[in-house]
């Protein structure tokens, strides 16, 4: 009997400590997220562009998003950034003034994210006149096509190209530490 008693108290408490655990990354991961910009009045209009190329990437076509809409037209230079980026270190790069607070929500990722732009977002940044850089966060975008790409263009340019069949990160050169995928050979050739 105090056997069997000891057994239920180890089973009840390791299952007690799974739920705990369990509990706790939920919580991490519910409280890393960051909070997308649904609010501002770009998002409608851009997600559904997102979605538009999104599907031409999934059937291999090349893919264009036009970002002379955003801010009524009223900037220098846009950016747009997948999964993968870091739009903070990009923006100072080109010489942008960045509020203090996207810094703080866009500079290090949180809890269990491993950077600012996560795998399917997407995050629009667009630099004024005056060199005032404002960020779109968008929960999704270009699916995985997305991931590492960042291309910006300055007026009168507007339009963003994502190549899919050929891997082409845009306006950009695709970082040398990530070479182009290749499926793994299931059987001999």
């Amino acid at each position: 009997m105090q056997i069997r008693r000891m057994a239920l108290y180890i089973f009840f408490g390791a299952f007690l400590l799974i739920l705990g655990a369990g509990m706790a990354v939920v919580w991490e991961i519910h409280t890393s997220r960051p909070t997308f910009d649904r609010a501002d009045p770009d998002y409608g209009a851009f997600a559904e562009r997102f979605a538009q190329a999104a599907r031409a990437l999934d059937d291999g076509r090349a893919a264009s998003v036009n970002l002379a809409p955003a801010t009524g037209g009223a900037w220098r230079t846009a950016c747009l950034f997948g999964g993968y980026t870091w739009p903070i270190e990009e923006m100072e790069r080109r010489g942008a003034s960045i509020r203090d607070a996207d810094r703080q929500s866009l500079a290090e990722p949180g809890g269990l994210r491993l950077t600012p732009v996560e795998e399917h977002e997407v995050l629009v940044s667009i630099v004024d006149e005056a060199g005032n850089a404002r960020f779109i966060h968008f929960d999704h975008g270009l699916n995985s096509h997305g991931q590492h790409f960042q291309a910006c263009v300055t007026r009168p340019e507007t339009f963003v190209t994502i190549d899919a069949a050929t891997g082409t990160y845009g306006s950009m050169s695709r970082p040398a530490a990530l070479p182009p995928w290749t499926p793994p050979r299931t059987h001999p050739p």
